[in-house]
């Protein structure tokens, strides 16, 4: 199996996608609504083209959020779902604010440390 040659993705888990349902191109990056980002539950992992479903989850990440016309703040969290203060930030998402997802971290079967996967940017309209 060469690992390093699979594209890992993450994405945004709304209340209505699961890591089985979710479309490749699902909420990946790019602009949307307050009321969609809001709806989010955590970060996604999945393998794009993979001949099996493996299941991956996310280990890790850092976000950097900023609020129109304030000075960035940054969270690291552990784990794909929305806890706590990510939480809290995730749900006070307005027009203007931007949220990039770094630093991503994800677990695939046999891994035993996390492995880097794509950052997400999200401005919201």
């Amino acid at each position: 199996m060469f690992l390093s040659l699979v594209i890992l993705s993450t994405a945004l888990m709304s209340s209505t996608s699961s890591s089985d349902s979710v479309h490749p191109d699902y909420n990946k990056t790019g602009n949307i609504t307050a009321s969609e980002f809001k709806a989010q539950l955590g970060l996604i992992a999945w393998l794009d083209d993979f001949d099996f479903d493996a299941k991956c989850t996310v280990d890790s990440y850092t976000l950097y959020y900023t609020a129109r016309r304030k000075d960035p703040v940054m969270l690291n969290a552990r784990g794909g779902t929305f806890k706590g203060m990510m939480n809290r930030v995730i749900k006070q998402a307005a027009s203007g604010d931007q949220y990039t997802f770094t630093n991503v971290k994800v677990k695939c079967p046999g891994d035993v440390v996390g492995r880097p996967a794509n950052s997400l940017y999200f401005k919201i309209r």
